[in-house]
């Protein structure tokens, strides 16, 4: 008799450093931006254009929001592995489980293996990691790895591996 495959999860960003980080970023360039837009004054010792700090003001706003809005969701069946991870990959990635050699729960270093967080390249590896340090690690038949980070691996252990051996 074959098990059904069930798994859901979506994480979004938590790391509360990064949240800290993004508002000392963005305190003082919106400062800034009041101080010389709205009121007309000069902006430090050798100020930017206005054009110049109304972009660089729509930037860190975009990727404030960016980082945000953004999050993974992962979906695992009998099928395979759904992988999206908006605003990020714009398109639903699809691994087949026969594509697949094998899956397991593995710990992670994000910043010492793949140099942070987010969608991260090695030569024949991937990382879809949005924080944490636990993730299903896929080794593929074409002798390439993903790594895909989850709040839940005794969750993953419990609802996939087990059914897969």
């Amino acid at each position: 008799m074959k098990r059904t495959i069930e798994f859901y999860e979506v994480q979004a960003q938590k790391q509360w450093w990064m949240r800290v980080l993004m508002i000392g970023i963005n305190i003082p360039f919106l400062y800034g931006f009041v101080w010389q837009i709205i009121m007309g004054n000069s902006w430090g010792n050798n100020p930017m254009s206005d054009t110049e700090l109304i972009i660089l003001m729509l930037i860190i706003i975009l990727f404030s929001i960016l980082y945000l809005i953004s999050k993974l969701k992962t979906h695992i069946n009998d099928e395979g592995i759904y992988i999206h991870y908006f605003p990020f990959l714009l398109k639903t990635k699809f691994y087949a489980w026969d594509d697949v050699e094998r899956a397991y729960i593995r710990s992670y270093k994000a910043i010492r293996e793949y140099g942070g967080w987010g969608v991260r390249r090695k030569l024949k590896e991937k990382a879809i990691i949005i924080s944490g340090n636990q993730g299903l690690q896929l080794e593929l038949k074409n002798g390439k790895k993903l790594l895909i980070g989850t709040q839940q691996p005794d969750e993953i252990e419990k609802e996939v591996i087990s059914k897969l051996k």
